[in-house]
């Protein structure tokens, strides 16, 4: 009886954390947009590639 509560719960609390760790990446991205905005610099983010090492 109390094993498919328990999982359905630990479900939703991943689901939960899961969503509120996207919310706070999303955040923290805007906040350095902005910052290097008002910096007049460029954000580098993961699009980032490496062309060479010369």
């Amino acid at each position: 009886m109390f094993g498919p509560m328990l999982s359905l719960l630990s479900l939703l609390a991943t689901l939960y954390l899961w969503q509120n760790a996207l919310r706070a990446r999303d955040r923290a991205r805007a906040i350095g947009h902005d910052l290097c905005a008002r910096a007049g610099v460029q954000l580098l983010d993961q699009s980032v590639t490496l062309s060479g090492l010369a």
